[in-house]
């Protein structure tokens, strides 16, 4: 192969890296201000600041955990909600929590507000944090039965529900049980409880403490110290977010317990 001098084979590797930035691809163009280093990724540890393509998105590096650098990419439900979206390693999450009422199909979600009716459903449904759509819609979102997280046609075109698998491959990214709950937590002590404990949303993930609607006990809702998410897999499990540790994990629950969902990307 041939031999060009060193000082070329940088201006070359800019150039491309700039064009690559700008591609209609990413969907976004990302300024950079000022100085872009270039190494070998493969022989240096990551530092703050550094940039890395991971094959989806552009990453930049916190000191701690690689964040998307085009957070601004956003999703559409059937009914016209608009959610963030944000890239955590190979994977690309809803930063918000589904509001949908209908499938992407266009079938209407029942909205069951009676909590005994709620307890006793057989099929799918959903819920508003007690029952008033105005108050927290954002950030909690809807509340779903397990049989309406379990359908395939909830999240827009293109994206599902997490499956067990994608939480656990989030939770390995981001470091282990007792420390990736701390980046996926919002930077708040409005919803979360005062404590709070290590929060830094590092990730991106931006998970608020909706807690869950109960399966007995006439169907209520808790919140403020705990974020509870639906996965799809065959389970009536739920993932966990708490304010009072750093920690991640899952909690168990029946078919008829209400729960917020998020996203995931195909």
């Amino acid at each position: 192969m041939k031999s060009y001098p060193r000082i070329f084979m940088l201006l070359i590797i800019i150039n491309v890296l700039v064009v690559t930035l700008c591609s209609p691809l990413t969907a976004q163009t990302l300024e950079v201000e000022g100085v872009i280093q270039l190494r070998n990724s493969s022989t240096s540890l990551p530092q703050s600041g550094m940039i890395r393509w991971n094959g989806i998105d552009f990453e930049g590096f916190t000191g701690s955990v690689w964040v998307s650098l085009t957070s601004g990419s956003t999703v559409t439900d059937i009914e016209g909600n608009i959610y963030n979206t944000v890239a955590i390693g190979s994977q690309i999450w809803m930063s918000e929590n589904l509001r949908t009422t209908k499938l992407n199909t266009g079938i209407d979600i029942p909205l069951i507000e009676d909590g005994e009716e709620w307890i006793n459903m057989q099929s799918m449904a959903y819920s508003w944090f007690e029952n008033n759509k105005d108050t927290l819609q954002l950030p909690y979102g809807a509340y779903y039965n397990l049989f309406a997280a379990q359908n395939s046609d909830l999240c827009p075109l293109g994206w599902r529900v997490p499956t067990m698998s994608d939480w656990m491959t989030l939770r390995d990214y981001l470091g282990n049980d007792l420390e990736s709950g701390n980046k996926m937590k919002a930077l708040d002590t409005i919803y979360w409880d005062n404590t709070n404990v290590g929060a830094s949303n590092a990730s991106g993930f931006n998970g608020y403490p909706a807690g869950f609607r109960t399966s007995g006990f006439g169907g209520i809702w808790l919140s403020g110290s705990l974020s509870a998410q639906w996965h799809s897999s065959d389970s009536s499990q739920r993932a966990w977010l708490r304010s009072d540790v750093g920690s991640f994990g899952f909690i168990q629950d029946i078919a008829q317990g209400g729960a917020p969902v998020r996203c995931i990307k195909d």
